[in-house]
């Protein structure tokens, strides 16, 4: 058995090693700032080629958050609010795939309200609000491929209890799984179905998954457990496949990759008592989120399992991150073996700023595999065989 644990131990070692060699090309960069004395901004969302994020920051004239958008060309710039006398007080979160349309929440009415916005820099490029279901609050945390679908949160009329809802020629209420309250935070690309988190009738979390036909649907748990009693949907991949999010274990709260054919998949046992996934990528072959209370942003990849990003950028790519702590991945872009993977932390000065990072994941060596396969049946060979000197 030694021999077996040998063997395996050496060939990761060889894996790992090839990762040094090959990922190379990796980079990382602050968000940057707006100006004036204000110093943060946040990224949320990354477009499917890594050329746009979106966020917020801190703005140059007050210091008040104001939705952003960065690109590869232009930089950090601000996105405005609904209503133009007010120079602070929205934020974004969610962006189309090709980076045209972005939503999120921002002041109206002289900040009396908040609610939804879409920017479509295809179209107009002005920010629109799109409403409440009636109350004071709504807000966006996805959009569909083409804009025609958003969704989010928003308070009925005579109530303060936010609903899961969605945006298309108007705004429908998706209910709940039975408690006061829900939220939607992410939907397909095509616009069909919607993910989120929704109170039970017993006052417990759950994940839930919405169609127009089924309506809204508890994904459960990853296991039954005592005292495991909470999950959320956090994210869609956009072809609707892959939804992930995070359920209670026994110990602790574990990242979660959900499947119709293969239900809640626990994605590895990370360190510390709890992992959460924010994001999944276009084809749900990527995961990112945060170790514990947002303390170690994380990346999942078959190839990989759970790794932390900044451990990777350092020790992989030979990137130098001295001062900076990463406390969480909100999204990812994937474009072959490059991932484009963005979110917050805190930069070398303390201040609060969006990153953006690009790291090199090659797929496993085909040849090393066979060369793992083919050591383990060999070994098993080895001990059959001597089983059948000792019976003879």
């Amino acid at each position: 058995m030694g021999f077996l644990i040998r063997f395996v131990a050496c060939s990761s070692l060889l894996y790992l090693s090839s990762l040094s060699s090959f990922a190379q090309a990796g980079s990382f960069e602050g968000m940057g700032k707006l100006g004036g004395s204000g110093y943060s901004s946040s990224a949320q969302d990354v477009s499917s080629d890594g050329s746009t994020v979106v966020g917020y920051a801190a703005s140059a004239e007050d210091g008040g958050n104001v939705a952003a958008r960065w690109t590869s060309v232009g930089g950090l710039e601000s996105l405005g609010t609904i209503d133009p006398g007010w120079l602070f007080g929205s934020q974004a979160f969610a962006v189309s795939p090709d980076g045209s349309i972005i939503v999120g929440v921002s002041d109206s009415d002289a900040a009396s309200t908040s609610e939804t916005f879409i920017v479509d820099f295809g179209d107009t490029g002005v920010m629109t609000g799109l409403g409440t279901l009636g109350g004071y609050t709504s807000t966006a945390y996805g959009v569909s491929s083409d804009g025609s679908a958003v969704v989010g949160r928003a308070q009925p009329a005579s109530s303060f209890d936010f609903k899961a809802s969605l945006w298309t020629d108007s705004v429908q209420n998706l209910g709940t799984l039975g408690g006061l309250e829900s939220e939607a935070y992410d939907i397909s690309g095509d616009g069909s179905i919607v993910v989120g988190t929704s109170d039970t009738a017993g006052g417990h979390e759950e994940a839930f998954i919405w169609t127009d036909s089924e309506g809204m649907v508890s994904l459960g748990m990853i296991l039954p457990c005592e005292n495991c009693d909470d999950s959320g949907a956090t994210a869609i991949s956009e072809d609707g496949t892959v939804v992930v999010g995070h359920s209670d274990v026994a110990g602790g709260v574990r990242a979660f990759r959900w499947t119709a054919a293969g239900g809640m998949e626990q994605l590895g046992v990370a360190p510390g008592p709890s992992t959460f996934a924010e994001g999944v990528s276009v084809d749900g072959s990527v995961v990112v989120g945060h170790f514990n209370n947002e303390t170690d942003a994380l990346f999942w990849t078959q190839a990989t399992g759970v790794m932390s990003v900044k451990d990777y950028l350092v020790d992989v790519e030979g990137i130098n991150l001295d001062g900076w702590s990463l406390e969480s991945a909100e999204a990812v872009a994937v474009d072959g073996d490059s991932l484009t993977i963005v979110d917050n932390g805190f930069n070398p000065d303390g201040f609060q700023e969006g990153w953006i990072a690009t790291i090199i994941v090659p797929e496993p060596d085909e040849n090393l595999c066979i060369l793992v396969a083919l050591g383990i049946v060999f070994f098993l060979g080895l001990m059959k065989r001597s089983a059948c000197s000792v019976e003879v």
